[in-house]
């Protein structure tokens, strides 16, 4: 009796809830997983954020790469071509105000048709005067074939064989939004000088102002301004 009585006492008593080493590990090892789970989906949620964050990234870096870079300022200058104003990038033309880009657009008017008739002696000169002449015409264009056209009939380089022309603009007005009239006189000289005519010129000019998308175009023609169909004919 003593004997059986001993073995109850030592026997684990599991009548009391919660007390059961059993269930106890059970339930925290439903714990740790159920903390695991938990875990796990917080690192997937944050891996899907990064994901979509970085597609964000590169999207952006993309749409910012295809962008042009060139930002070139552009001035106003007077008819000696002193420059009197200094503005933004080239690329927010259309936020000046109508009578500062008429300006502008008037200045590259005037020199590019003193530019594309003038004829000088020096050919180093005259090649300068023709580069900045095609830095204006739209490429492809009716004005690019008017000029092209213009030169192999009456090559500068030629004519300044015998004499110098000199083109000096008296009028140049818009005649719409894109469309310019320039009326000029050209005076012909020969070598040492003499003159030997003086003929008057009215032409119209049509344009379109747009952004560089290069270094090279922004150091060519910063603001962007070229000449799309060109004409003229003599008045005299």
């Amino acid at each position: 009796m003593f004997e059986q009585s001993d073995q109850n006492q030592a026997r684990p008593n599991y009548s009391e809830k919660g007390k059961n080493p059993f269930i106890a590990g059970r339930k925290e090892w439903d714990d740790r997983l159920h903390q695991i789970a938990a875990t796990s989906h917080a690192w997937k949620g944050f891996a899907f954020f990064l994901a979509l964050l970085v597609g964000v990234l590169v999207f952006g870096i993309t749409h910012i790469g295809s962008q042009s870079k060139i930002k070139p300022y552009m001035s106003v200058v007077d008819r000696t071509n002193y420059v009197v104003h200094v503005m933004g990038p080239a690329e927010e033309a259309a936020t000046l105000n109508d009578k500062l880009l008429k300006s502008i657009v008037q200045n590259e008017v005037r020199t590019f048709i003193e530019n594309i008739r003038t004829i000088v002696a020096d050919n180093h000169a005259q090649k300068k005067i023709m580069t900045n002449v095609y830095s204006r015409l739209a490429a492809h264009s009716a004005a690019a074939k008017f000029a092209n056209e213009f030169y192999s009939v009456r090559s500068p380089f030629k004519y300044a064989e015998n004499g110098t022309i000199s083109a000096e603009i008296y009028s140049a007005l818009p005649l719409s939004e894109k469309s310019w009239q320039v009326e000029w006189k050209e005076t012909s000289r020969n070598l040492a000088g003499d003159i030997l005519k003086i003929s008057r010129y009215r032409g119209i000019i049509t344009y379109e102002l747009v952004t560089p998308e290069s270094e090279a175009d922004a150091r060519k023609n910063a603001l962007g301004f070229y000449i799309t169909n060109l004409t003229w004919s003599v008045q005299d």
